[in-house]
């Protein structure tokens, strides 16, 4: 018996790696997929986590009530300045600019601020109580860091719905002609941005300090105690350079100077790095409040 010859020109174990290959980007294909449908359903339970959260604050008086709230203090924030503007024989000066006065670090906006996180981390403390006490499920197998990121983004949602008085009130300025010059619509734009990326950070220091909280007067007075610290903490840079401590120290503590921030974001000043470095706190935050998390029943 005479056995086929053998092709000098083919390596042995060819056949075997040419099959393999197809079978390798196949695995691969089948990973990626999986792994994209995987974040996609992640997505998903975040978002239904949010609409959940969102729709339980906005069925509590509370969440009205701090809208009633905000737009009191936007309106006598407004009309003081209307006021001052009606009294006023010199030019204004740039502290004095109608969008630093309406969106920056006033005691109008602070307080409100100072105010409403807590009541809101209270409301959504509260409804985490009520659907451990009925044992209810979330959004169906949702992991901890899925439920700390739908409720960050409900309670940014609620703030930045419970803020809108302002912006408000300064495109009203702005159309009624009673700045002269006209009123700077780019710091107006600038204003903006930066309440809604600082109330990123707002509501992460809500949401960690209401996190190990299932009372919610606790997660209430440890989210005030937070901002308290938000206030104190502005100031802070003014602090450093007062007592000639190193500026790498100095421009670090800028950075995370919420109000003092805001106060450049009101002038126009938009600084890309500031916006990076609130962001980055408010994931720090987040992933805290997943760790702190883990040690709860409902995660």
């Amino acid at each position: 018996m005479t056995t086929p010859a053998a092709n000098p020109g083919k390596r042995p174990g060819a056949n075997s790696a040419s099959v393999s290959e197809p079978c390798m980007t196949a695995g691969a294909g089948s990973f990626h997929r999986s792994f994209g449908t995987a974040r996609l359903a992640s997505l998903g339970r975040v978002a239904r986590i949010a609409r959940q959260e969102l729709h339980s604050l906005f069925r509590k008086p509370v969440i009205w009530t701090s809208l009633l709230l905000a737009a009191l203090m936007a309106g006598w924030n407004f009309t003081s300045l209307i006021d001052a503007l009606a009294h006023s024989r010199s030019p204004l000066r740039p502290a004095e600019a109608p969008v630093v006065q309406l969106l920056g670090p006033t005691v109008w906006l602070v307080g409100t601020c100072t105010v409403l996180m807590p009541l809101l981390m209270m409301n959504l403390a509260a409804e985490d109580r009520r659907r451990l006490a009925a044992a209810m499920p979330v959004a169906g197998a949702a992991s901890c860091h899925e439920i700390v990121a739908g409720k960050f983004l409900a309670g940014w949602g609620a703030l930045m719905v419970c803020l809108t008085p302002w912006p408000y009130f300064v495109v009203v300025l702005g159309l009624s002609g009673a700045v002269q010059p006209a009123l700077d619509w780019g710091a107006a734009l600038s204003g903006c941005l930066g309440l809604v990326v600082l109330g990123s950070t707002f509501t992460a220091i809500g949401v960690l300090s209401s996190a190990p909280q299932r009372n919610p007067l606790s997660a209430g007075a440890w989210t005030f105690a937070g901002m308290l610290g938000v206030v104190v903490f502005s100031v802070l840079p003014r602090v450093l350079a007062f007592r000639q401590v190193r500026e790498p120290i100095v421009r670090a503590s800028e950075l995370a100077a919420c109000w003092a921030l805001q106060d450049e974001f009101s002038r126009g000043l938009i600084a890309p790095r500031a916006i990076v470095a609130q962001l980055s706190i408010s994931v720090v935050l987040l992933a805290l409040a997943v760790t702190v998390g883990t040690n709860r029943d409902d995660c």
